[in-house]
């Protein structure tokens, strides 16, 4: 019965993909962030079904955001968690840096940046680790980025240092207490 029912369920999900590009190919020139919508339903449709099939075609709807707009860090971000999750360390640490060269002052940059140097500290180079100090930081001076910000330290694995440092600095975050 759990069988059919997960057939059923990947029936739906390929029914929507399927849905999905037809209305993706209406758009004379789909514009990078249309592609980049499409790239996170096919993410969650993934997350739903607990399946890793649409990657591929993940992958190819933001490389195309971001050849149409090279310097949109948010593309960067996003394969930047695209290939962490696959363990493509290489090519992740490049989308980071690319997002932190196009987009240093981006709020989904840098917290992303914080908490990818905070979980990664021991390996992480002297001027990463400044640069993400300097970026947790600023974040948390902003109360607009509050919300993001505990969000982030409620997931991160580098929780505990990025809580000393809030600690050290005698600010206060949610996440931390």
């Amino acid at each position: 019965m759990a069988s059919l029912s997960a057939e059923n369920s990947n029936a739906k999900s390929s029914d929507q993909s399927i849905t999905l590009q037809a209305e993706m190919e209406g758009f004379l020139m789909p514009l990078p962030h249309d592609r980049m919508i499409n790239a996170r339903l096919l993410d969650w449709m993934g997350y739903s079904s607990r399946s890793l099939s649409d990657i591929a075609e993940m992958e190819d709807e933001i490389l195309i955001a971001s050849t149409i707009r090279p310097t949109w860090s948010p593309t960067y971000i996003q394969l930047f968690k695209l290939y962490w999750r696959v363990g493509n360390e290489d090519k992740a640490n490049e989308m980071l840096r690319l997002a932190n060269m196009f987009g240093p002052n981006r709020i989904d940059t840098m917290l992303t940046s914080v908490d990818y140097t905070f979980t990664n500290w021991l390996f992480a180079s002297q001027d990463d680790r400044l640069r993400a100090s300097k970026q947790l930081l600023t974040i948390s001076e902003r109360w607009k980025h509050r919300s993001a910000l505990n969000q982030m330290i409620q997931y991160s694995s580098g929780k505990q240092r990025i809580c000393n440092l809030l600690k050290f600095n005698r600010l206060s975050v949610e996440a931390c207490k």
